[in-house]
């Protein structure tokens, strides 16, 4: 049954629960029969909001200078930011709050290579974590451009609030600039999201 549909029965199977119970003593296994019914129904039809297509979207931007235009693709349960809740100028910001999953994208024009602004970056993220771990590195070509991969996990919050953090960065050297991706979810989800976040980094373009 598609989903609008679904939605208009079950008032209805509610309302004809209630209309045939006249007697309040003998009512009640008969309203809960269809209690039963509506709540399965609403438990469905939140499964069925819930589900993704698995299709990518293409997300287009521009870089701070207004020069140059870049693309990167999601996958459809991760949404936009459009309020820059994650970063106050990154051009490219999506997520899902409820799975935990961040990404942001911008870029820098520097003389200094990709290599070298990888190296800072990481040795900044690494001085604000605790507890913290290099998981991996690798070099990468992407759409033929050069670029980098660092991942590590670390704690972040206090003792109250305290959450163990996957992240993956990847720096590309571009023309006259180099783009940073910076992705991160909780660390006892990474193995569940890092092939995703692969495919994000594999799939950056810088469009002419």
């Amino acid at each position: 049954m598609p989903f609008i549909q679904m939605q208009r029965k079950i008032p209805f199977l509610w309302q004809r629960a209630v209309k045939k119970c006249k007697n309040a003593a003998t009512c009640a296994p008969h309203v809960t029969r269809y209690r039963c019914l509506y709540l399965l129904l609403c438990g469905a039809m939140l499964l069925a909001s819930c589900r993704y297509s698995g299709e990518w979207r293409t997300a287009n931007a521009v870089t701070y200078d207004g020069r140059q235009h870049f693309g990167l693709s999601f996958p459809d349960y991760l949404s936009e930011e459009k309020e820059h809740k994650l970063n106050k100028t990154a051009p490219v910001q999506y997520c899902n709050y409820f799975r935990n999953f961040y990404a942001i994208a911008d870029d820098t024009l520097t003389e200094s290579n990709y290599r070298q602004i990888a190296a800072g970056e990481t040795a900044r993220l690494f001085a604000l974590l605790n507890e913290v771990q290099q998981t991996d590195t690798q070099s990468l070509v992407i759409n033929g451009l050069p670029a980098f991969m660092a991942g590590m996990a670390g704690n972040v919050g206090n003792k109250d609030l305290n959450e163990r953090i996957y992240y993956r960065l990847v720096f590309i050297q571009g023309t006259a600039r180099v783009y940073r991706l910076t992705m991160w979810v909780w660390d006892k989800n990474r193995e569940k999201y890092v092939a995703d976040m692969d495919k994000i980094a594999g799939s950056f373009k810088e469009i002419h």
